[in-house]
């Protein structure tokens, strides 16, 4: 077991001991009882329609023709990659699957993941944003003044992405010219040709059309994530209007921006959840259980899309070496 399973595994251990300080396994299985199963097949049909906006819009991004039943497959193993492996090495599962796949190329596929997390920290904010309009107690923990600026910011950035890409590169390129950090020719025209990749493609994908197209894609995935959210906690018994939800669960979807993990996607999800809706009013038993039953609702459907695609990619596999038998 290396270094990162370790990192995983305590902290997963730790998270879990901690909440199971201030619940108990009985509540827990009171929690799951209260799904009906229509409430898991609406759920799970919101959580699809998330990752159908993810397929789409990493097709906007893609510089080939990819169909949207591949991209799907695609999207369904991301996900579970990303689940499953520590550290968010997961993140560089759609490069390979891309490659492999479709055949594009890894300074493509990087670009598009970067592009696309830019796009989930400004929508977030904006339907953040949007939501806290709606509910007037949640300005007293966040300030809206705040989250204004730097949603303007961001979207200052995301339209002049090709002037920061220039900046960083001449940055880099005198820093790496000279003292200390200076490198061989070799590896700065390296440097310089992934930047000037990077300039190329952000000049590309920052033209209006396109802009609008995954800024558009990127709330629906937000909005169908946090449908899937609401349906689960007002059937848990919180009973909360659907802007709540989106604020509350604003700890829980940035904690997918740290650099830790739990095994699985365990324990921070969890953290971040219970936190803002404690935060909110809801009492820290009812957050802590309603986080974790959640989160294994997002598991088992990850899962089970996956696995879906795995048996897509296998039979694919088989009928083409089938077909290809068949010829000789």
């Amino acid at each position: 077991m290396n270094y990162k399973k370790i990192v995983s595994v305590v902290l997963t251990v730790s998270l879990f001991s901690l909440f199971f300080y201030y619940i108990d396994f009985k509540q827990l299985l009171i929690m799951f009882s209260k799904l009906s199963w229509t409430t898991i097949i609406i759920a799970a049909g919101m959580y699809f329609l998330s990752n159908y906006f993810r397929a789409e819009r990493f097709r906007v991004l893609s510089d080939k023709h990819i169909s949207l039943v591949k991209m799907l497959h695609i999207v369904f193993l991301y996900g579970f990659y990303n689940k499953m492996l520590p550290l968010r090495t997961g993140e560089l599962s759609y490069v390979f699957l891309m490659k492999n796949s479709n055949k594009s190329s890894y300074m493509e596929s990087l670009s598009a993941l970067l592009i696309t997390r830019i796009y989930d920290i400004i929508s977030a904010f904006l339907l953040l944003s949007i939501a806290l309009l709606f509910a007037h107690d949640a300005l007293v923990i966040f300030n809206p003044a705040l989250i204004f600026s730097f949603l303007l910011g961001a979207v200052v950035i995301l339209f002049n992405l090709p002037g920061v890409i220039k900046i960083i590169k001449a940055v880099f390129n005198k820093t790496l010219t000279s003292g200390r950090f200076a490198v061989n020719p070799d590896k700065r025209k390296l440097y310089n040709d992934r930047m000037a990749y990077l300039y190329e493609w952000f000049t590309k994908t920052n033209k209006l059309v396109t802009s609008l197209k995954l800024t558009g894609l990127s709330v629906l995935i937000w909005l169908s994530l946090y449908g899937t959210f609401y349906v689960l906690i007002n059937q848990l018994g919180s009973h909360l209007p659907y802007s709540i939800v989106i604020i509350g669960s604003v700890f829980a979807n940035f904690s997918n921006l740290l650099p830790v993990s739990g095994i699985g996607g365990f324990g921070t999800m969890e953290a971040g959840w219970a936190i803002g809706f404690t935060i909110l009013g809801v009492k820290r038993n009812d957050a802590i259980a309603s986080g974790i039953v959640v989160n294994l609702f997002i598991f088992f459907c990850t899962v089970g899309f996956a696995l879906v695609s795995f048996i897509a990619f296998a039979y694919t596999k088989r009928h083409l070496y089938n077909f290809k038998k068949g010829d000789d």
